[in-house]
């Protein structure tokens, strides 16, 4: 359940009107708190600074109504460039780059900055009346006004502010961003205590044989597991608890999530309580899916060198991005994918994304794409030449190596020119030189003048 709350809680939060929405009740509020401080102060406090306000019912009407009309009019306005400004996106980057658009939190705050003001002026509007109790609110007034010059404002922002977001350099960085970020806070490292880094731990004799599924009860992508939750039912019920299924992998009903062992505690509750861990939905998310940041940005990658855009230098400033996540993960130590609890037993047995995953997620996928234009295949030696000086581990420095040499192997058929053919070989044999012989990125530098970006 707390895991169910929470994805609803995270959608919520990264809808479109969840931002408008809050500021809208903010105006609310203030348009009640200022309506009851006019009806508390005395008309002779106002007269003070009547020259701001309007002293007579008329003359509130018509600011209120100005303001309110022409706020929900450029309400509209932003509304319809920030769907254009989708639609192009989705056009322009593929179409799973548009939950990026729908959580720009500035694009949201400003429509509800408009609608806010609207709904502002229209509570005051009602309090507004003439005759025999002739009630005029001078201070709400004066803060539609404030308001309408504040709205003004957040416009001139709003259309430099949707340019700006439109760049794809700046679409990409902010891609990459994420998927650093998310690259240092992977998802296993939160589930209990890692066991010293072994992943092959002995498992209790019949664990093969008699482990117990735990089925999915619906169909979709999962886009939340909690690790915290999973780790507590396996500690509190005394299972183990091995996770197959984990955020941005497929499910359909009745197929397994997880197996939990030993049979004698499987019970319905126990199978329910690590069902209820997980949440799946009709799309990825990128909260937990670390793969699916790097399909939008293999997607923008393959868009870029089709040849009906043909822009390898787009596609460069990706596999840059992607480059300096992999670095990221070679420098780390990978999460162990056993997780103990404090008294040395077995609870979770998790499916950690490792450093040569997520290569693979990123070579594997562009390769296609790359292999036949020049320029991107020599920008993707050099990405991988910098990952390789950047991780020590000898074995991901051979996942490195064979990503170049499987480039080099796809350019070989895909590329037209012979000089552009040998030009990659060479290049290739210069990693195999450098992880052959040990060199440093210093020594590498001098010698092989392209590691360092001067050839």
């Amino acid at each position: 359940m707390k895991t169910k709350a929470l994805a609803l809680y995270r959608r919520i939060k990264a809808s479109y009107w969840f931002v408008p929405g809050v500021i809208v009740l903010g105006a609310i509020l203030l348009a009640f708190g200022s309506l009851q401080l006019d009806v508390i102060l005395e008309e002779e406090f106002f007269m003070q600074i009547s020259w701001f306000g309007s002293s007579s019912p008329e003359g509130a009407r018509t600011i209120l109504s100005m303001v309110g009309g022409s706020m929900i009019s450029v309400a509209g306005i932003v509304f319809s460039i920030t769907i254009a400004a989708i639609v192009f996106a989705s056009g322009q980057y593929g179409p799973h780059i548009i939950p990026e658009f729908m959580r720009d939190k500035s694009n949201q705050a400003v429509l509800g900055i408009f609608i806010a003001t609207f709904v502002y002026c229209l509570l005051a509007l009602y309090r507004v009346h003439a005759g025999e109790t002739t009630f005029v609110p001078h201070l709400t007034v004066i803060i539609a006004l404030f308001f309408a010059g504040a709205s003004l404002i957040t416009f001139i922002y709003f259309i430099h502010h949707i340019l700006e977001t439109l760049h794809v350099s700046n679409v990409i960085a902010r891609l990459g961003n994420d998927l650093l970020r998310d690259i240092r806070n992977r998802f296993p490292q939160e589930l209990g205590e890692g066991n010293g880094g072994s992943d092959s731990p002995d498992m209790p004799e019949g664990f093969l044989q008699d482990a117990v599924p735990v089925l999915a009860n619906g169909t979709g992508y999962i886009y939340t597991l909690s690790a915290e939750e999973i780790f507590n039912v396996a500690r509190d019920k005394g299972l183990i608890v091995r996770v197959t299924r984990r955020p941005g992998d497929f499910v359909t009903d009745d197929r397994p999530l997880a197996w939990i062992w030993p049979p004698e505690n499987a019970s319905t509750e126990a199978l329910s309580a690590v069902r209820a861990c997980y949440a799946w939905g009709a799309a990825k998310t990128q909260d937990q899916d670390i793969g699916f940041l790097i399909d939008q940005m293999t997607g923008i990658t393959a868009r870029a060198l089709s040849p009906g855009i043909n822009d390898p230098y787009t596609a460069t400033d990706t596999i840059h991005w992607m480059g300096a996540a992999l670095s990221a993960a070679g420098r780390g130590s990978s999460p162990a994918a056993v997780r103990r609890d404090k008294d040395g037993h077995i609870r979770v047995i998790a499916r950690p994304l490792n450093f040569e995953e997520i290569a693979s997620l990123i070579f594997d996928r562009i390769r296609p794409y790359v292999a036949p234009d020049r320029n991107a295949s020599l920008s993707t030696l050099s990405v991988l030449a910098n990952v390789l000086f950047d991780v020590d581990d000898p074995a991901r420095k051979a996942v490195v190596l064979h990503h170049a040499q499987a480039l080099e192997k796809a350019a070989m058929t895909a590329m037209v020119s012979e000089d552009d053919r040998r030009e990659i070989a060479a290049r290739v044999d210069d990693l195999e030189a450098v992880l052959r012989n040990g060199l440093s990125r210093f020594r590498a530098g001098e010698k092989y003048k392209w590691m360092e970006g001067r050839a």
